[in-house]
């Protein structure tokens, strides 16, 4: 179960809590989505209004609680559900509010409520703090973005849904896109399947769901399988690549999108030479066609290449014996 949570977070799981019969486990720290969004060097000219957009596809679950409907994690048993229905998506960008005024009464409400919450703090013992604090960061966050609602930039349609999964993401990426185009945003995750998906890819030859058809050694299938994953990936990048500022610049080429899966083996749940995708040429800071094998060695060199790629000072990266100064050499320009 550490797989993908060393990878979004450079750190192992919380030992306390764990329970592995039960499958319980949370992170320790924020997931790479949030550690950037909520970097001051990230947002240096201001956070837009949304610091980050949490998305994603298949809905099936090896469990319904904690981190197997996840992958992005504001700290400890602290999660960000994805959105995964376009029209709500498409909703939450696109829609103008019909009483703006309104809106500005919420936001001055909500000011109050925080006024009083700091006051709260001041009786409270250590751990009451924290998680106030973590409520009125919330509350904070949804204050900023009814104070920035409003007029939108160019509307796209109103989009449809598919419970195929490449259509999914198609529909899903355009509205990303046009978000990413817009400034409303300038981080995302993306969740195609959640860790150790139950997805039944039955087009694709697998008669059991994929964690099964995994672990049974079902390989035409699982590879099938990976091939359609691939595919769905293609076309995220895809409308990252059709999307074009004035100056002729595509989204993809501004973006550094990190690609991954939760396991290098993952029918012996095997973390060795995980595999990463950097795409997109980072406003020219990544080097494209490069590939480098560095196996055995400490995947929190990816991190570290991330956040010098944009800009976020980064001396080191990892904890628990996962610090590392170095990034991947040769591919930073």
């Amino acid at each position: 179960m550490r797989g993908f949570m060393v990878a979004m977070t450079g750190d192992r799981i919380r030992p306390e809590g764990f329970d592995h019969p039960s499958h319980t486990l949370t992170a320790l720290r924020p997931t790479l989505d949030q550690y950037v969004a909520k970097h001051p060097d990230f947002y240096p000219d201001g956070v837009p209004k949304f610091s980050s957009l949490v998305l994603g596809i298949s809905p099936a679950r090896f469990h319904e609680y904690g981190h197997w409907n996840h992958i992005s994690y504001n700290g400890p048993d602290s999660t960000n559900p994805p959105i995964m229905d376009p029209t709500q998506l498409f909703n939450l960008l696109f829609s103008v509010p019909p009483d703006v005024d309104l809106l500005k009464r919420r936001a001055s409400l909500l000011d109050a409520v925080m006024e009083d919450g700091k006051d709260l703090k001041k009786r409270l013992g250590a751990s009451d703090k924290l998680r106030l604090d973590e409520h009125l960061d919330h509350m904070d966050e949804i204050q900023r973005r009814l104070e920035l609602s409003g007029a939108v930039c160019e509307i796209p349609a109103v989009p449809g849904n598919s419970d195929d999964i490449v259509a999914k993401t198609d529909i899903m990426a355009e509205l990303l896109s046009k978000a990413l185009a817009c400034n409303l945003t300038r981080c995302f995750s993306f969740m195609l399947t959640s860790p150790a998906t139950t997805h039944v890819f039955s087009a694709q030859g697998a008669n059991n769901d994929f964690h099964t058809t995994v672990h049974n050694g079902e390989w035409d299938a699982a590879r099938n399988v990976t091939m359609l994953q691939m595919q769905a990936f293609a076309a995220l990048l895809a409308r990252f690549q059709g999307t074009v500022d004035p100056e002729g610049t595509t989204l993809l080429d501004r973006s550094l999108v990190f690609g991954l899966s939760e396991y290098g083996e993952g029918y012996k749940h095997s973390v060795n030479e995980m595999a990463a995708v950097f795409a997109g040429g980072c406003n020219g800071h990544i080097a494209k066609g490069f590939h480098a094998r560095n196996p055995g060695g400490n995947f929190s060199i990816a991190h570290v290449t991330i956040m010098r790629a944009l800009g976020i000072e980064c001396d080191s990266f990892g904890w628990n014996g996962g610090a590392t100064t170095e990034h991947i050499a040769g591919i930073l320009k």
